[in-house]
């Protein structure tokens, strides 16, 4: 699997919780389990975390496939990006 986003924060604690729940509401939505994996450890560079969180490809199409999130028409990955 490779890696679909990787996530840069000054706050990582929060900003991972955060991303998990988005990422858990889209699981619940798809009613797809264990879709997205975030790597164990994140690299730091000039005060900056970065994290990758690979997302499987069937979670991808099942949100594309699935009702619009937010009344928003999802055409493809990068629109799933830009709502996440």
């Amino acid at each position: 699997m490779n890696p679909t986003l990787v996530m840069a924060s000054q706050n990582i604690e929060s900003d991972v919780v955060a991303l998990k729940k988005i990422l858990d509401s889209f699981e619940e939505t798809t009613g797809y389990q264990d879709g997205y994996v975030f790597d164990e450890k994140g690299e730091m560079a000039a005060g900056w975390w970065f994290v990758e969180i690979h997302i499987k490809p069937d979670l991808m199409d099942k949100i594309i496939e699935g009702r619009p999130l937010e009344d928003r028409k999802i055409r493809g990955d990068t629109d799933i990006l830009e709502i996440i």
